[in-house]
């Protein structure tokens, strides 16, 4: 595609994005949709701002998943052109047009962009994701080196938003593998 600077240029004198939204109701539905949505344009728009205004102003019947707004939750992760990305850090002018926004894959759709979490966690669970003491937890503090930490933070910093779930090809073909996260 076209260099980000003429994406960014080309969008932000555009008055409005259109985005193309994966649609799915499974009660309703026998396939999928994209409907075509138009949404006004300002400056520092999100791919979440830009549903939220779907579904207050064009169509409240969409359903996504969002709580924090900071890209600290993780729960609006989706696949926005072709790469999974939080929508509420995703700027609408730094994509070319139409945005194209679809659920995360490999999770069952509950409706269009909501997905069913239960299998994601069920697996996160299962590894134990905590510290396990390997003693009797005595009556002082458990020190910790800042080196000791840093080994922790790669670990620590995952938001759960489970892109690395979708994206990865065994978490649909092998059931009993546990997944990237």
């Amino acid at each position: 595609g076209p260099p980000l600077s003429v994406v960014r240029r080309e969008c932000m004198t555009r008055k409005t994005a259109r985005l193309k939204v994966f649609r799915f109701d499974p009660e309703k539905d026998k396939r999928h949709r994209f409907q075509r949505f138009d949404v006004p344009v300002s400056p520092g728009l999100t791919v979440l701002g830009a549903l939220i205004y779907i579904q207050e102003h064009l169509d409240g019947s969409l359903a996504f998943r969002s709580a924090c707004r900071a890209g600290i939750c993780g729960s609006c992760a989706m696949s926005i052109n072709g790469g999974y990305r939080l929508a509420c850090e995703t700027q609408i002018a730094s994509l070319s047009s139409p945005v194209i926004v679809r659920p995360l894959g490999h999770l069952r759709i509950v409706k269009d962009l909501f997905l069913d979490m239960e299998p994601f966690f069920e697996k996160y669970r299962a590894i134990k994701p905590y510290l396990i003491p390997g003693d009797t937890p005595g009556e002082r503090e458990r020190l910790q080196s800042p080196e000791q930490r840093a080994k922790l933070d790669r670990l620590i910093d995952c938001i759960l938003c489970a892109s690395c779930h979708a994206s990865c090809p065994l978490t649909v073909t092998d059931e009993k593998y546990l997944g990237p996260a």
